[in-house]
């Protein structure tokens, strides 16, 4: 993953990972985002969590990379 990339939701919100980050208590790798018509609003998600296969009517990613041409 790179810092600056942007990420469609399932649900059809764009977001641009801002940074990773680490838990200080777990180690666990962190995704930092923010979704691009709200750049002050800043989520993190578990890399793991962030990268997950979910079923929503079928099974598809939470998250899918697109480049600026698909926005």
């Amino acid at each position: 993953m790179k810092i600056g990339s942007l990420y469609k939701h399932y649900k059809g919100h764009i977001y641009k990972v801002i940074n990773i980050g680490v838990h200080t208590e777990t180690g666990e790798e962190m995704v930092v985002y923010s979704p691009i018509d709200d750049p002050n609003l800043i989520w993190i998600r578990p890399s793991c969590m962030f990268h997950d296969i979910i079923d929503y009517d079928k099974r598809i990613k939470r998250f899918e990379e697109i480049d600026n041409g698909e926005i």
